[in-house]
């Protein structure tokens, strides 16, 4: 068979490139199914990290659905929260920027990125 690439970023890096996303987040799905204790790091990190490099580099739908796959797995984390608002805001998606800071401050009050980003959309939280 084919050699396994060494990190799950490159495996998902490639199938965005060859296939399209919807193949990657099918790819994800079934390696976290088939070897969820084997050689991948299925901890948020390495989703957030290819995220944000599909963000830089104008894949903004690439990086969004690679997101919203990663939050359904890590459902408390703030960080992805603020890594969609980002996303949304640069977008000019204003509302969906703002629910997703609002989001980032129900997991973690304090954030003060998250505050600062709703005060300058001008929803300032309470």
């Amino acid at each position: 068979g084919s050699p396994i690439p060494g990190t799950i970023e490159m495996v998902l890096a490639e199938a965005i490139d060859k296939f399209g996303t919807d193949t990657a987040v099918a790819r994800y799905r079934k390696l976290r199914e088939t070897m969820a204790s084997g050689r991948y790091d299925f901890t948020e990190v390495p989703v957030n990290g290819l995220a944000r490099s599909l963000a830089a580099k104008g894949k903004q739908d690439a990086a969004i659905a690679l997101l919203l796959m990663n939050q359904e797995f890590n459902p408390a984390s703030a960080e992805i929260d603020f890594q969609l608002g980002d996303i949304y805001e640069k977008r000019g998606e204003k509302d969906k920027a703002i629910t997703s800071y609002e989001a980032v401050l129900k997991k973690r009050p304090n954030d003060m990125r998250a505050r600062q980003r709703l005060t300058q959309l001008g929803k300032p939280p309470a």
